[in-house]
């Protein structure tokens, strides 16, 4: 199939995406979501690879802004009835998606507080069991390290994490793993971050906040 990308910042994962993912390959009634999806490049991956069953769907957070939401559109078009559309900014969009997800990709605003916004809301939607993978856990803007998107250095990046931690996700998915000491496996940690959910205490945590 011809697909209208403009971009691929999604191949590179390829490889590790097969090996974590390989639980879910092919069965049925896999629900995965992802919080930004822009011209659906991870989208049209999982729907060949992964949710390859006709009683599996992803459901898709996005703005979906006019200058890329037609390409998507077009990308998906073999699958649109298993393709579930929240067009819309993640903060407002994830508190009214009802259900359990078998898996969330959280790729969407890299701001770190918007990282963490989206891994907070999320996290209450993943099975126990589910896995939870985070894009660009080592992105450093481009404006903090041009160099960096021509030749791209992990040692160099977490350099320039450390000086400008308010400017990176890492430093949201460092403070929401912490939070969670005890409630998850990682499963993989590279550019990209996975872990799978091991509990889901809720409201059997006893409240911090005295109500006397």
């Amino acid at each position: 199939m011809a697909y209208q990308f403009t971009h691929d910042w999604f191949s590179h994962n390829i490889e590790n995406w097969r090996r974590w993912l390989a639980q879910f390959e092919g069965k049925p009634h896999i629900r995965a979501l992802e919080i930004g999806s822009y011209e659906g490049r991870s989208t049209t991956w999982l729907l060949e690879h992964v949710l390859t069953h006709e009683t599996s769907c992803i459901e898709c957070v996005d703005p979906f802004l006019d200058e890329y939401y037609s390409r998507f559109s077009a990308n998906i078009a073999p699958w649109r009835q298993r393709v579930v559309l929240h067009r819309g900014w993640s903060g407002a969009m994830l508190p009214a998606i009802a259900g359990e997800f078998d898996f969330v990709y959280v790729d969407g605003d890299h701001r770190p507080f918007a990282v963490l916004s989206d891994a907070v809301l999320s996290w209450p939607r993943l099975k126990v069991g589910g896995l939870l993978i985070f894009d660009d856990y080592l992105f450093v803007p481009y404006e903090i390290d041009p160099e960096l998107s021509v030749k791209w250095s992990q040692e160099q990046a977490l350099a320039q994490i450390t000086k400008h931690p308010a400017l990176c996700p890492k430093t949201a998915i460092d403070g929401f793993l912490t939070a969670l000491t005890g409630q998850y496996e990682l499963v993989g940690q590279g550019y990209q971050l996975v872990i799978r959910k091991l509990a889901d205490p809720g409201t059997a945590l006893a409240s911090l906040t005295s109500t006397a």
